[in-house]
């Protein structure tokens, strides 16, 4: 799969799936992809933990190249920018590339946000997909497309439940929303015949 890191985190004890990521010959440095204030150690595929600290922190947003398109395919997908200059709305300095993500709720390397407006379009429920993480003094760190990197401060402390967890509050819905506004919001839809 072509990817900015292929993998799941939470399990690699080596740093190849950062290197065979398409990224890596832009950034080959390995310590930049781990928040050093995650602590959160590698796991077996039991969920056992091991000593090995994780080797990555962070996600990239859906909205940055997004799900890779294959075929017999029938489904509806957030969508992304392909190109720099195709980025609008958001404009760059609001939407955000990578965010910091939660060590309980960190699988692959996509974070997924429902767009704006999808919840009445769709009627999807208002979910966190992907949960932000929490360990920065209830805070998270982003950068954006313009290449500016924000520390965003919670009004809700972000306590993991389970991956697709629901909104827990008013002031949760407030960094909800805050997150939601920094991806592109329009949808696109992917109907392929079989062959």
């Amino acid at each position: 799969m072509w990817t900015w890191c292929p993998g799941i985190t939470r399990r690699d004890t080596t740093s190849a799936n950062i290197e065979h990521g398409l990224l890596f010959p832009y950034n080959r440095c390995v310590g930049i992809y781990h928040c050093p204030a995650d602590k959160s150690r590698v796991e077996t595929t039991n969920g056992v933990s091991l000593a090995k600290l994780r080797m990555r922190s962070y996600n990239m947003s859906q909205s940055i190249n997004g799900l890779p398109l294959e075929e017999q395919l029938n489904y509806i997908f957030p969508p992304s920018y392909q190109k720099e200059s195709a980025i609008r709305d958001p404009s760059p300095s609001k939407l955000f590339v990578f965010i910091d993500v939660h060590e309980d709720g960190i699988l692959d390397s996509l974070f997924g946000v429902l767009p704006p407006g999808w919840n009445q379009i769709f009627r999807m429920p208002e979910i966190w997909w992907d949960l932000p993480a929490n360990r920065h003094r209830q805070g998270g760190n982003l950068s954006f497309a313009d290449g500016h990197v924000e520390h965003w401060k919670w009004a809700a402390p972000k306590v993991f439940q389970a991956v697709g967890q629901p909104i827990a509050g008013e002031q949760d819905m407030k960094d909800f929303r805050r997150v939601q506004a920094g991806v592109r919001p329009e949808y696109r839809s992917l109907s392929l015949a079989p062959l």
